[in-house]
């Protein structure tokens, strides 16, 4: 479980403020804390309505903290983009039960359990001042462990689990095939999600894809895949993908891909730290063209164009 992106943006956009302790403009805070500009803006409208940060107009405008920061706590600054933290759906905001399963209602042992651990949790967030950590710093960064590789499932060329695990690090055994999700992203407006690949990529760096996508992981299902891959890179949370295509590049890997309808906020997308850098939303036609000039991964075409029709 993870705080969202906004969340996480928030507090570094509020710990930059806190640490200048001066009124910044948001293209420098943008810029200190790696947020993209409109994101930025976005959090910043709702830290000034928590009253947690003031803004200023004019050629000498800019934001600054609102209130002294051992009245700010990380608490906050997350249920000012998030809303109150639960574990689990069956604890309201309130801390009342709310019981989905036929046979459980107030019965149920886990609904204590849950609250507790909520209740923890808000109260060790609600203890973090933001004094607190400008005056002493922030904890030293743990040494690095070692990475562990990502385990892929492997299969058959026809398909089949081979009942053994794949790694990202090292070539494939040959014969054996692991999956790639990818999901094209169209909103209900009629356009569609490009997404900028980070310049330290080893493959396309700053190029543009379509949508999201990437490996699945052990134990998913493709499209238990493609709904992580879209949450992980985009912050889209969706119900309901189409399948398109599935096809094999007949050497190592599975594609499968999925188109995602979605209402989600346009300006709402969040970008993945060493991922991606920027988005794009373009008209269908807009779309079509971009994804047959140079900006785009080659790749994508051939993946995607033969199935335009349907999208």
């Amino acid at each position: 479980m993870h705080i969202t992106l906004e969340a996480d943006y928030a507090i570094r956009i509020v710990h930059c403020l806190a640490v200048g302790g001066r009124r910044t403009d948001a293209k420098t805070i943008a810029q200190r804390t790696g947020v993209t500009l409109r994101f930025a803006l976005k959090i910043l409208r709702k830290l000034v309505a928590a009253g947690i940060v003031c803004s200023f107009k004019g050629t000498q405008g800019g934001y600054e903290i609102a209130r002294p920061l051992a009245e700010i706590t990380l608490r906050d600054v997350i249920e000012t983009v998030e809303g109150p933290y639960a574990l689990s759906r069956c604890v309201d905001d309130a801390g009342d039960y709310i019981c989905s399963n036929p046979n459980g209602g107030s019965c149920c042992s886990f609904h204590r359990v849950f609250a507790d651990i909520s209740s923890m949790v808000n109260d060790r967030l609600a203890a973090v001042r933001f004094s607190d950590i400008v005056e002493n710093g922030l904890p030293e960064e743990k040494p690095q462990q070692e990475e562990i590789p990502e385990e892929w499932d492997a299969y058959l060329p026809n398909g089949e689990p081979a009942g053994c695990t794949l790694y990202r690090e090292g070539p494939l055994p040959e014969g054996l095939f692991h999956i790639v999700s990818n999901v094209l992203v169209r909103h209900e407006d009629g356009s569609y999600l490009l997404m900028q690949r980070d310049e330290g990529k080893e493959s396309y760096p700053g190029l543009f894809v379509a949508g999201a996508g990437g490996c699945v992981l052990k134990g998913e299902t493709p499209y238990q895949g493609a709904l992580r891959e879209l949450r992980e890179e985009t912050g889209i949370r969706a119900e309901n993908l189409t399948l398109l295509y599935s096809q094999s590049d007949g050497e190592h890997t599975f594609y499968f891909g999925f188109l995602c309808v979605t209402s989600w906020p346009k300006d709402a997308i969040l970008l993945q730290e060493k991922e991606t850098i920027s988005y794009r939303w373009l008209k269908r036609e807009e779309f079509l063209q971009f994804m047959q000039g140079p900006e785009f991964v080659p790749a994508q075409r051939e993946w995607w164009l033969p199935f335009w029709d349907r999208v």
